[in-house]
């Protein structure tokens, strides 16, 4: 698939130049279980070193060059995207595949960056979110308690307005009435409706008329003890003289 073979006068090392490629060497290590891990030492590498440890370095090294062409070749083979109207050699390709690798990461970190930031914001909105929450808590538990003081003043104001009379006496008979007219003509709703609602406005009248006779007694109480202490006081005053 497109790779090139690697020269075997490129990867050979003679003793004359051993000592200027010693550093490229050391530098050439995989960190992939599958491909040797190459390391040669400045010592290996002398003048004084033995042909067949020369040649037993250069093996490896070819075998491990042989290891990465095979490595890159099986990339491109599930990979071709990569490497889509790319026809360079085997070193161009390793760098191409680190570019995509960088290029990758790049976008990774940058990911990561727009994720801490959109965590950043989610954790704020939640935070905002449980503030609202708690204060909307608290003013909801003021307005039912403000509620709960509101309807009980209002059921003491009913409480005192109710008395017993004469016409309270007359409202609560004419409501035993029309429920026993209510519990006879039940078959009928329309009917029973129309004398309920007939009721209501009875009894809001009666109620209304009470509430001014109620008024009108206590103005006119009000005005006679004036008038009594009134008349006492010029009593007095006469008694006085």
């Amino acid at each position: 698939f497109f790779l090139d073979s690697i020269n075997d006068q490129s990867i050979s090392t003679s003793a004359d130049n051993s000592t200027h490629s010693d550093i490229d060497c050391q530098q050439l290590s995989l960190e992939e279980p599958n491909i040797f891990n190459i390391h040669i030492d400045r010592e290996t590498l002398t003048d004084n070193q033995h042909p067949d440890k020369l040649l037993q370095i250069n093996n490896k090294l070819k075998h491990a060059l042989q290891t990465i062409k095979e490595k890159i070749h099986q990339i491109i083979v599930e990979q071709p995207d990569l490497f889509r109207d790319y026809t360079g050699n085997t070193i161009e390709r390793l760098d191409r595949l680190i570019s995509t690798i960088r290029q990758q990461k790049e976008q990774i970190d940058l990911l990561k960056t727009k994720n801490d930031d959109s965590q950043y914001e989610i954790n704020e909105l939640q935070s905002s979110l449980e503030a609202y929450r708690y204060q909307w808590d608290n003013e909801n538990s003021t307005e039912v308690v403000f509620l709960e003081d509101y309807r009980k003043q209002l059921d003491q104001s009913e409480q005192n307005c109710l008395t017993k009379d004469q016409e309270k006496h007359l409202l609560e008979k004419r409501l035993q009435e029309i429920e026993f007219e209510l519990k006879k003509t039940s078959e009928d709703q329309l009917s029973t409706m129309t004398k309920f609602n007939q009721f209501v406005r009875e009894h809001d009248t009666l109620v209304e008329q009470h509430i001014l006779q109620t008024t009108e007694y206590r103005q006119e109480t009000q005005q006679l003890q004036e008038k009594l202490k009134s008349q006492v006081e010029l009593h007095n005053d006469v008694e006085k003289q």
